[in-house]
């Protein structure tokens, strides 16, 4: 419920300006037939709630389920969603995906909690950017997470190494999360360009 208390608050921090996709870290799924957080948070906002993915790390609470969500705007299309894990044992994170497509362009969104520990959190980033999905061509990648990375320029490079894809522009905010934007490598589909605010 305090979700849902802010998102007036969120509306306004906004403005004007249209969110096309917005990656939630942590709402709760309740089996008792109300409606979902995320499809009350999306109507709120004036999105649609595209997919939900419950994160192995939260332990069911009642026949609750704590999870990822994407809500996508109305003018993008939604080509594929789902989840997969990285990391091994009890360093697993559940990551949630989107493939979505404004426009002529695709972008592959990931949503993930990472490890507090900088050790188990580099090993989830090694995982990641081993997985198929990022062998396809995208137009661009968009990786959201729970918390910074905390990596530098060159780690960024070798963790991403293994994918066709290196980091654009990485924004990091140490309590409130990352969004990090990856373009191609070579052969880009798409020009990106990273606005001020």
């Amino acid at each position: 419920e305090n979700v849902l208390h802010n998102t007036d608050d969120a509306a306004a921090a906004f403005g004007q300006r249209a969110i096309d996709v917005l990656c939630c870290q942590s709402l709760v799924h309740t089996p008792d037939g109300r409606t979902p957080v995320s499809d009350l948070l999306a109507g709120r906002l004036g999105l649609r709630c595209s997919c939900f993915a419950r994160a192995r790390q939260f332990a069911k609470q009642g026949g609750s389920s704590r999870g990822l969500a994407l809500l996508t705007a109305s003018g993008l299309w939604v080509l594929n969603s789902g989840s997969f894990t990285v990391g091994a044992h009890d360093q697993e994170a559940t990551v949630q995906f989107a493939l979505i497509r404004k426009r002529s362009a695709s972008v592959l969104v990931l949503n993930l909690h990472l490890a507090a520990a900088a050790p188990i959190r580099k090993a989830q980033l090694t995982s990641l950017f081993t997985y198929s999905l990022l062998r396809e061509p995208y137009g661009a990648v968009v990786l959201c997470a729970d918390r910074a990375a905390a990596l530098y320029a060159k780690e960024w490079q070798a963790l991403t190494a293994p994918s066709r894809y290196c980091p654009c522009h990485v924004k990091e905010d140490g309590a409130g999360g990352m969004l990090c934007l990856l373009k191609a490598r070579s052969a880009p589909m798409s020009t990106i360009t990273v606005s001020a605010d």
